[in-house]
This record gives C-alpha cells, structure tokens and sequence, in this order.
C-alpha cells in the first residue's frame, strides 16, 4: 500500500451554537460591553464584574454569589503596578470589548460549523474572527454545547478571574499579551486553518495487512535534540501531545506541553469550538497559528517571560507558515495498566494513531517533505514508555518518508534511544514492527513468572540481543 489515502465521504454538517445570546440577553451583554468599551479604569472593573455575573445567570443558569473577582484584579494590579501602564491597561480592555462587539459581524449567523467526528473536513478563519472569538472567552460569553456534539470544555476564562493562584494568573498574563499585541500593533488580516483527519474502520482496521505487517520502506533519519524545544523547530510538522479533547486542561489548571501551546499561540483555542473529541482513527491538524509570548518553566512552574516577535513567513493562501498536528495517546496511569501498552492491540492503535496524525496537511504539495518534531509523546503523566513511544513514532514518520527530529528534554528514560537507532539503522517498517510484536511475546510469556519485574530499558536491550545477537 503506497499512500493511505483520508476519508473525504459525503458529509453530515453539525454546527456549534458559538453564541448562543437571544436577542434579548445580547441587548444587555452588548450595553456592558459598550460602557466598559469607554469606560475608566473604575468604570471598567465596576462593569466587568456586573457583565461576568450576568453571563453566569443568563448563559450559564447559576446563581453565584457576588464577589470579588480576584484573578482579573490581580492582573490589573500587575499590568498598573509591576509595569506602571494604567493608560495601557484601560486601552486594552476597550480593545477586548471592541473586539467582542463585533461578533455579530464576525459570526453573522451566531454559530460555527464543527469539525464533526468520523468526517474528513476542514475549516479557515481570519486572525479577527479568532480574535473575537477568544475576546468573548475572556468575558465569558461562550455557551456550553449540546453533550451529543462532544465537544472540548468551553473556551471561558471564567476560572482565572474567579481563583487567585499563580498559575491562574501567569494564563491571564498570556492572553492579556495577546490583546495588547493586537492593541499596540495592528496587522493584516490573516488565515488559520483547522482540519480533522480520518480513516474508515475498514482502512483502519487493515493497517496492520496493509502497512504495518508487510511495508518494505526503510526507516527514515533520526535526529536528536536534548535542549530545545519542539515549538522552537520551525519549518516542520510539530506534534501536540494532545489530549483526546484537544487543548486539554488549558481552561483550568493543566499546564503541560499540549497547554503551554495554547498559552503561546492562543489563536490554537478556536479548536475548542470547533473540534469535538478524537477517536481512536483520527487527528487534528492545524496550519496558520501566530506565537505571541515567551515562556519559561513547566507545569506549575509555567510562567509568562514576555512578547515574541513571530517572523514566520505567510504562504500563498495568508497563513503563517507553522503547521501542528495533535494527537492523543492512551492512558497507562496507573500500575495495573502500565505494561499493557506493549501488547499488540494497544501498539496497534498507537501506531495508527500516529500515521494519520503524520500525514499532510491537505492541499499541502510539500508538506510531505518535512521532518517530523516530536519527543515523549505520552509519557508523562499517561506513563508510556519513552522507548516504545519512540519507535512507534519512528516507524510512523517512515512510512510517510518524513525524518524525525527527537526532543528527549534531557529525560534520563530516554538515554538508550541513541542506542536503539544505531541498531536499526537500513532496517524496515515491517522488521521492526515484527521485533515490537516479538517483544510483546518476550513479555507476556515472562509476565507469568511472579519474580520477574520488566525494566524501564527492556526495548533496547531486546533490540540489542536480536540485532547484535548479545547476550539478554
């Protein structure tokens, strides 16, 4: 089989009601927006609050109690006091209420058409629609949707302006960068473009006959890197170690590598409005997204160092030369599960996983050519093994002729991978997915033996004894 070819069958268009305000409630929400839109300082703070809790009641049917907004204030306190620009504070915030007034003539029909599950389709914006979008989150606007469209958490900021924790804080600091950005310098309109990748169950379920099983192409060229990170390689198709609703826990308390690239190119929240959960034959793919901050830490530790100046070039159609593909690993958290992972159906899946999420991004001639920027693809807090993740990866990347670029973070599990790629170098997808099946046989046949714990580096020393013929 020399390509896979993406499902483009006939469609079934679902839509998400992106503002959901009647008539009636828009009247209200749009006279707040106006007086904070030309409001003072005071003004603005005394309306916010006024608009939030309305939202609350309106939109979200909850009865709060009224209090103070200790996130948004602590924001305020740091713009005013650590930086001294009140005038800039206040300027920006007309620039947020402007921006959310205009959704009537962004989204004229007050709904968006959703990347629907098991459909192969994909959908462009202006950076100004996303603007406007992102600018009703921040006032929390966004409805919540019918259940049955499975669509991510709402994309609503209400938790950082209502909880005062660093984290909390350091998010608002992003977004409030973004804005300013667009405040201070106004650029020309621009494109992103979000685009859902699927197979058939019956392409999906023959991918082990049909590639894995019998492909004679040689593994691609590997490339280590200990230090950088996989934002930072431009030029090549970046990988998003996403959840299977995408962005994950960026509108709470998450702050992992899938998280941290929506802090950095917020432009990337539009997904949660357009993209419903993934399935197990599918990816999203996103091409366009401007990178506005800088960042330091991870996790907890995250914090916001300040503005990046993006000078990616556009291509033909107006977007930003940078394209991510996301796709969600499964869950090996706890102890019980953890060495499932080497088992055939859940190599399978992770292996099918990864080739459709390497694919081109449509309409894309070259996009094929380009290395693939990856790293510990599920193996944080989803507790895969970095070695295993690592081959799965590899082989993926070859099958579309894509060399990899391997960010390791300087992660101690992954010192053996050097190791592993001298041993199959010249070999072929199906050699090696033939030794990760003779592994999964090695271990469940010594699974049985009630002394015999399996060791973190058990790959690359089975690749090692098969390969070089050393002793195990």
């Amino acid at each position: 089989m020399e390509d896979i070819q993406m499902e483009e069958d006939a469609r079934v268009f679902e839509f998400a009601e992106f503002c959901t305000i009647r008539d009636e409630h828009w009247v209200q929400f749009k006279e707040i927006l106006q007086r904070i839109q030309e409001g003072t300082l005071e003004e603005i703070i005394d309306h916010f609050h006024e608009l939030f809790y309305l939202a609350q009641k309106l939109i979200w049917y909850r009865n709060h109690k009224q209090r103070k907004l200790k996130g948004f204030l602590e924001l305020k306190d740091f713009i005013i006091n650590e930086t001294g620009q009140e005038e800039s504070f206040v300027e920006v915030m007309h620039f947020i209420a402007a921006r959310a007034l205009d959704v009537k003539d962004m989204f004229p029909e007050d709904k968006v058409r959703i990347l629907s599950k098991n459909q192969q389709a994909c959908e462009n914006y202006t950076s100004v629609q996303i603007s406007c979008a992102i600018a009703h989150g921040f006032f929390c606007l966004i409805p919540g949707q019918d259940k049955f469209l499975d669509l991510p958490f709402p994309m609503n900021f209400n938790m950082w302006h209502e909880d005062k924790s660093k984290l909390g804080l350091e998010k608002l600091k992003f977004y409030y960068n973004y804005f300013n950005s667009q405040c201070s310098m106004p650029e020309d309109e621009r494109y992103i473009s979000f685009e859902r990748k699927f197979i058939s169950e019956l392409d999906y379920d023959n991918l082990e006959n049909d590639v894995w099983s019998n492909s004679d192409t040689t593994l691609t060229s590997v490339f280590f890197d200990e230090k950088g990170r996989i934002e930072e390689d431009e030029g090549s198709l970046m990988v998003d170690f996403a959840n299977k609703f995408i962005g994950g826990g960026c509108m709470n308390h998450g702050c992992v590598q899938e998280e941290i690239l929506f802090l950095i190119y917020p432009e990337l929240l539009m997904a949660l409005i357009l993209c419903p959960k993934m399935e197990k034959n599918e990816a999203i793919m996103i091409k366009g997204p401007k990178r506005y901050s800088n960042y330091t830490g991870y996790g907890f530790s995250t914090e916001y160092t300040g503005p990046f100046d993006d000078k990616q070039p556009l291509d033909s159609d107006s977007r930003i030369e940078r394209v991510f593909t996301a796709i969600d690993a499964i869950y090996f958290g706890s102890t019980q599960h953890e060495y499932a992972q080497f088992g055939k159906k859940s190599i399978l899946r992770e292996l099918n996983k990864a080739l459709i999420g390497f694919t081109k991004f449509s309409g894309e001639e070259d996009d094929d050519k380009m290395v693939l920027s990856t790293g510990n693809w599920g193996c944080g807090a989803f507790n895969g093994n970095c070695e295993l993740k690592f081959l799965i990866q590899w082989i993926a990347a070859s099958f579309h002729g894509r060399n990899m670029k391997y960010f390791t973070f300087g992660d101690e599990k992954c010192e053996f991978l050097g190791q592993i790629v001298k041993a199959c170098k010249g070999k072929s997808i199906k050699e090696i997915y033939e030794l990760l099946l003779g592994h999964s046989a090695y271990l469940k046949a010594h699974s049985k033996t009630k002394s015999w714990k399996p060791k973190k580096d058990l790959i690359s020393k089975f690749i090692t004894k098969i390969y070089y013929r050393r002793a195990f």
